[in-house]
């Protein structure tokens, strides 16, 4: 199963955000459209992801609820019929949330870099560091840690 490690902040400066950004080496992947459907799960988290870049893709993981970086377990499940889908899980499951945002994506080494705007919340940067190798969790918390201080 696929991990990544990420952490989340609270950020309404675009601007200032852009600014350190261009001190690094990234890549622009672009502007995305998401909405997010989280459905009721007895353990875990289950959402279907509709995607304005990428598709959808049906999400099941586990992340703890804890501050600071935290490692998540998840797949990625391609889906052809996201309306069908989200009908049915929302009938069997019942729907827990449904988050929509703006997300502009970048991409420094193995860390993708999300400024989020979310419709009701506000804005925030994610990061996310994909883990190839379970012996490299620690580094790349380390990673993260280094490049919210950054």
């Amino acid at each position: 199963m696929p991990k990544n490690i990420e952490i989340k902040a609270r950020h309404d400066d675009f601007d200032a955000f852009y600014k350190k950004l261009s001190e690094l080496a990234h890549r622009y992947e672009g502007l995305d459209i998401q909405e997010d459907t989280f459905f009721e799960t007895k353990s875990g988290r289950l959402k279907l992801r509709e995607s304005s870049l990428h598709g959808a893709f049906l999400i099941p993981y586990k992340r703890p609820d804890q501050q600071g970086p935290k490692a998540s377990d998840y797949a990625l499940i391609t889906v052809d019929n996201p309306q069908l889908l989200k009908k049915l899980l929302s009938d069997i499951l019942g729907i827990k949330k449904i988050i929509k945002k703006k997300r502009q994506i970048y991409h420094y080494q193995n860390v993708r870099i999300h400024y989020d705007h979310v419709q009701g919340l506000g804005s925030f940067i994610e990061l996310e560091a994909v883990v190839e190798k379970e012996t490299e969790t620690e580094k790349n918390v380390e990673k993260l840690r280094r490049l919210m201080e950054f």
